[in-house]
């Protein structure tokens, strides 16, 4: 994951906002250890944090220009289909300069505009500001897997892929009364809310657009109901869910960087074990928490499948004062109270993780989807 952060000035041709942009991007360093970056024009000014996934040199160093000039983007997330999009803009005369994702992205948005967003197959969060008209636009991918925060605050529109990065611009902490009503029913707040009553969240499947006047528009570019309604009847459901699960187990080992699997034993993480066995991908390792209680102990199950498959095996037992210090920072990390208590052993398995893969995949989302 990257961090992203920008500011934007309405009616105003003077940025002097560096420095709270720093502010805000250094708060998401968590985020993107790898690499950080700002840009700034007359009334605008977008902070980057990078995690490296795709073309590590610095040719992928963002916030990243398009060639003509016109367009700059802020990017979280990863296009899986950015080969096949960057072999259209060769065949249209079009000189990349890196192999990275964020390159194809900008310069598809130069291309295509908004429309370019159906034909992203990825998990994504971005901002584009157009240097010919002054204006800010806000995107989110399909599903909503990466966050993307606003508010607006005088004359002003800030965002960040957290919470804490509007914080750190001094943005008030007022919190949404019936928002926490809301998120202690159901586990989240509804739309475009969030628990603080000055903060939105872009909806998954839509993009914001701000133009330099203040107006500001939201549109959906996806929606499940409507892609389920025009699509072919599904003659085969079996084959049709193995091929459409494999393609998305592979579209997402699309790295150059090493990958891995956190593997609970449970079905969905599972799945994910033999998917990416019988499509033959090597070098897997898998990562567990163990527990003490045997009633809750389920990580003979994922030894099990890892051995069977020929993958290297980690597990991680989790202690009291471990628990406790996971737990905190996870309430960090997220914002927010959490409502489901696997959050500090994913956090945990995460760090034990990180000295062998730098990108893991989960069986985490399937419930929710």
């Amino acid at each position: 994951m990257c961090g992203i952060t920008g500011i934007f000035k309405i009616k105003d041709n003077l940025f002097t906002e560096r420095a709270l942009l720093e502010k805000m991007t250094l708060a998401l360093e968590h985020r993107g250890p790898d690499d950080y970056g700002y840009y700034t024009a007359s009334n605008c000014g977008f902070g980057h944090r990078r995690l490296s996934i795709l073309d590590l040199s610095s040719a992928a160093h963002q916030p990243f220009t398009s060639a003509n000039g016109r367009f700059v983007i802020t990017y979280n997330g990863e296009i899986y289909n950015f080969k096949e999009l960057a072999d259209e803009l060769r065949a249209d005369s079009f000189q990349l300069k890196s192999n990275s994702d964020t390159e194809v992205l900008v310069e598809c948005y130069s291309k295509y505009g908004t429309a370019i967003l159906p034909r992203l197959r990825g998990m994504f969060a971005f901002a584009v500001y157009d240097t010919q008209e002054r204006s800010l636009t806000l995107v989110r991918d399909r599903m909503g897997v990466k966050p993307l925060y606003y508010t607006t605050h005088g004359n002003t529109y800030l965002f960040a892929s957290e919470q804490k990065a509007l914080f750190s611009a001094d943005i008030p902490i007022v919190l949404a009364t019936e928002s926490i009503k809301e998120y202690f029913f159901n586990r989240f707040a509804a739309g475009t809310s969030t628990l603080f009553a000055n903060i939105k969240k872009v909806l998954p499947g839509h993009f914001v657009k701000i133009s330099a006047q203040g107006y500001s528009s939201e549109t959906r570019w996806w929606n499940l109901g409507e892609e389920i309604a025009k699509s072919s009847q599904i003659n085969d459901p079996v084959a049709w869910f193995t091929e459409t699960f494999d393609e998305s187990v592979a579209l997402r080992m699309v790295s150059d960087v090493p990958v891995g699997l956190m593997l609970s034993g449970g079905l969905d993480s599972t799945a994910v074990a033999a998917s990416l066995f019988q499509q033959q991908f090597k070098n897997i390792n898998t990562f567990n928490v163990a527990f003490e209680e045997a009633e809750h102990d389920e990580s003979q199950l994922a030894r099990k499948v890892s051995n069977q498959f020929g993958f290297k095996h980690h597990e991680l037992e989790i202690n009291g004062s471990d628990f406790y210090g996971n737990l905190l920072q996870s309430i960090y990390l997220q914002d927010e109270p959490l409502t489901h208590l696997s959050e500090p052993h994913l956090l945990a398995l995460a760090g034990l993780a990180k000295s062998n893969v730098k990108v893991l995949l989960s069986g985490e989302g399937a419930d929710e989807l």
